[in-house]
């Protein structure tokens, strides 16, 4: 058994990274062919799940949102800086419900993920919110029942004055820890 196949899907995100470092970006990860950034890292990284072949690519839209809870968006980690903070302790059914729910409020509260700016009146958004915005529903409404409440009362007055929502540019350099 290879060291991908044991490793599941966390593992293969990591040893990804780690097996072409030095890396700046999980987008320096070819694949064999390249018809988008990151391919490479989420295509062509595969291993085995469930006694079957398959890719972080689909792990995260065939078998994870199909889970029908925005708050996995929270949870899911690509090693990047503007992925949503990485938990320090693995899922586990018994307690999923709390660990969403604890992956849910910073995602929901701080920046570079939602900012309320009040004096320019605009509400930043994490590009997450965008691109799966079909998972979130009412978006601003999703991230306000989710935000800690210095978050979600300025929220509730942008989204009742209809202010605009810009979304902030993807940072896909690695979250390296010092």
């Amino acid at each position: 058994m290879s060291r991908k196949a044991k490793l599941g899907a966390l593992g293969v995100l990591l040893l990804g990274v780690v097996e072409h470092w030095p890396i700046t970006t999980i987008h320096e990860v070819r694949g064999r062919i390249e018809p988008k950034a990151g391919f490479g890292f989420f295509y062509g990284l595969r291993f085995t799940l469930d006694g079957r072949k398959t890719n972080l690519y689909d792990l995260e839209n065939k078998v994870i949102r199909k889970l029908g809870d925005a708050r996995i968006h929270a949870a899911i980690n690509c090693a990047s800086r503007s992925c949503p903070t990485l938990a320090g302790a693995p899922y586990q059914g018994s307690t999923l419900e709390q660990q969403l729910h604890a992956a849910a409020r910073p995602f929901a509260s701080s920046a570079p993920h939602v900012d309320v700016n009040e004096g320019a009146r605009v509400v930043r958004l994490s590009l997450i919110y965008d691109w799966f915005a079909g998972d979130f529903g009412d978006v601003l409404a999703w991230v306000e029942a989710n935000a800690d409440p210095a978050v979600a009362e300025p929220l509730g007055r942008a989204r009742a004055e209809g202010w605009p929502i810009e979304y902030v540019p993807y940072d896909w350099s690695l979250n390296a820890q010092p």
